[in-house]
């Protein structure tokens, strides 16, 4: 039973009861620990994969010289790659429309000339 006049937070326990659980204890009744596995399941699993490709990474074959070479990328190198293929291409995208409309403002420009003189 708890001693209610002492601190709330603080739990104090009867000598009955304080007995009792060193017998519980004494006769270990108590269930084994849980192993990790049982607390965070496929969570866990998932985060030690992640780890290993980012310490490792993916494997690639790739040819070298007539050589078969392995090449190790981690997740981080991949996606930086990845990002920079993107500005790459979203920047070729910007130029090339740039062209278009530079070329259809001379197109413009020499139709406004022709028919001027015209």
């Amino acid at each position: 039973m708890t001693n209610c006049t002492q601190d709330p937070n603080e739990l104090t326990l009867t000598p009955t009861q304080l007995s009792a659980l060193y017998a519980l204890n004494a006769t270990e009744e108590l269930a084994p620990p849980p192993s990790s596995e049982e607390v965070f399941g496929e969570k866990l699993q998932q985060m030690t994969d992640e780890f290993l490709e980012d310490q490792v990474g993916p494997m690639k074959t790739v040819i070298n010289n007539g050589y078969k070479v392995w090449i190790f990328q981690n997740r981080l190198e991949s996606q930086l790659a990845e990002n920079q293929a993107r500005v790459t291409q979203s920047l070729e995208a910007k130029l090339a429309a740039r062209r278009q409309r530079r070329a259809r403002k001379n197109v413009e420009q020499k139709e406004k000339e022709a028919m001027v003189k015209g």
